[in-house]
């Protein structure tokens, strides 16, 4: 189990290919993958390119790991394809889940949203928060919050 200690390397950003989609990845060094080992997926924090970074360590073939990097991480950390990042992780909670303050307000206004929420899988609950905060407009946020509250509402009956 890893200490808590920071991993620092330098990985050059590459894309992995999945048929029609293609992502931006960091590879994780084997150092690196064996002082992040938790027995499942990591979740970590730090920074790639100095950018803040939080994200799973995911597994690809061949006994690899990497960091999936989004095309508005790129941007944000001025990086592209066929750079070399900085990148210095740790491990995270990995029960964290960030929530924009707005969808944070909306379960506290609402005890049984809020109650199925408590009840969700840490992947779940990020699941539902990566929905509302990927909304580019404030319109569009709002919305998807009300989406994400009327459907913890309904599961209540199922948690």
């Amino acid at each position: 189990m890893d200490d808590g200690s920071e991993h620092c390397f330098s990985a050059k950003v590459t894309e992995m290919d999945f048929g029609r989609m293609v992502y931006a990845v960091v590879y994780l060094p084997a150092a690196v993958r064996q002082g992040l080992t938790t027995g499942s997926r990591a979740r970590v924090i730090g920074t790639v390119g100095g950018a803040p970074f939080r994200g799973g360590v995911l597994p690809a073939g061949g006994g690899r790991q990497y960091l999936l990097l989004s095309k508005k991480f790129l941007k944000s950390a001025g990086l592209a394809v066929g750079h070399t990042a900085a990148v210095r992780v740790r491990l995270d909670d990995p029960d964290a889940v960030e929530l924009v303050p707005e969808f944070e307000r909306s379960l506290d206004a609402h005890p049984t949203a809020s109650r199925v929420w408590r009840r969700l899988t840490p992947g779940a609950r990020r699941g539902f928060a990566h929905r509302v905060a990927s909304a580019r407009q404030a319109v569009t946020r709002r919305a998807r919050i009300e989406e994400c509250i009327d459907a913890l509402c309904r599961m209540a009956g199922d948690v």
